[in-house]
């Protein structure tokens, strides 16, 4: 693929984007961070022929056509509108940034010169969820009344090779905590039923987690569609939980991530059916970085552009401003495309 693509930001994720893109069939392919070890690793695990580098302005000087934005929250919006400047597209990770302030002008400077800007709500891409909106866009359980989404996992465990403690998850300054970081259940609940019309949430730290980022977020919120919904985000559980359970007017939707099932109630027949998936959780990043490379081609737009994922981030910055002064308030306004 005759593609000149740099992934910022080597860790995890990074690599993850850096596997794929090579596996898509990209041959062009820069890694840029400043930590060597990193970069070491880019070579030993995907591959001596990925150019390493330390200095992204020196990269962008040579002509890129899209940019992947793996570095911490805090740090999003410097980096893409370096890219953007340099005439690059952009895929961030989600979320967009920790704050709404300089996201309307990265936008619109991305728009003014016609490139893409994605973001990495991967959970739009999971079979399981989207046979769950097929469901819901075709009634199968009639009215929807409630819907209550939960993402619990325990912040040690994800990285196990690292200590916890020196992640940007558990750094507030670098963006990381359970609200913005988790905030796919967000993103799913939009994505199923709408924008919110009111939201109240709790946000803070209260386990014994030795981080000074937020370990929990719990959020309600009436969407205008109707649907009353609850959404539960930790990152002290020990017993690791992604799981989606709706409520209707004819029967019940279940999801759980981790046995990667759908289960549908309806009551005229009173029994479940239960689906089983066998996709690969890769899956969902692969698809993810083929569709950008393909809306960056000139093919169809990304699912998740960045107007789309200011509406998760306004949503997210709502229900810390509800937790703070413990009073209902409405997503702040995203701009219109």
């Amino acid at each position: 693929m005759a593609l000149r693509i740099i992934v910022v930001g080597c860790g995890s994720i990074g690599k993850r984007h850096l596997g794929n893109l090579k596996a898509l069939g990209v041959e062009n392919l820069v890694a840029v961070d400043t930590r060597k070890d990193r970069l070491q690793e880019v070579t030993e695990r995907i591959g001596s022929e990925i150019l390493c580098s330390d200095n992204l302005s020196e990269q962008l000087k040579s002509k890129c056509d899209g940019v992947v934005v793996c570095v911490p929250t805090s740090i999003h919006l410097d980096v893409a509108k370096e890219a953007i400047k340099s005439g690059a597209s952009v895929l961030i990770e989600k979320p967009l940034s920790n704050t709404s302030e300089g996201v309307p002008e990265l936008l619109s400077l991305a728009k003014e010169s016609s490139l893409v800007v994605a973001v990495g709500y991967t959970y739009r891409f999971w079979p399981a969820l989207q046979k769950i909106k097929y469901f819901l866009e075709n009634d199968q359980i009639g009215q929807i009344y409630s819907a209550n989404i939960i993402f619990s996992e325990y912040l040690p465990d994800w990285h196990p090779w690292e200590d916890y403690r020196s992640w940007f998850m558990a750094k507030k300054e670098l963006g990381g905590g359970a609200l913005l970081d988790e905030s796919h259940a967000i993103d799913i609940m939009r994505w199923l039923f709408g924008e919110a019309r009111t939201i109240y949430g709790v946000n803070g730290t209260f386990s014994k987690l030795e981080i000074d980022s937020d370990d929990l977020a719990e959020i309600i919120v009436r969407f205008h569609s109707g649907v009353i919904g609850s959404i539960h985000m930790d990152i002290y559980g020990r017993h690791h939980r992604k799981e989606l359970s709706v409520q209707g007017e004819l029967g019940n939707i279940y999801w759980d991530f981790y046995k990667n099932t759908v289960a549908l109630y309806q009551a005229n027949l009173e029994k479940w059916e239960v689906i089983q998936f066998e996709d690969d959780r890769n899956d969902m990043f692969l698809n993810e970085v083929r569709h950008w490379l393909n809306a960056i081609q000139g093919g169809p737009k990304v699912p998740v552009d960045g107007y789309d994922a200011l509406k998760t981030l306004s949503f997210a910055l709502a229900a810390i401003e509800s937790s703070m002064n413990d009073k209902v308030v409405e997503p702040f306004g995203a701009i219109d495309k």
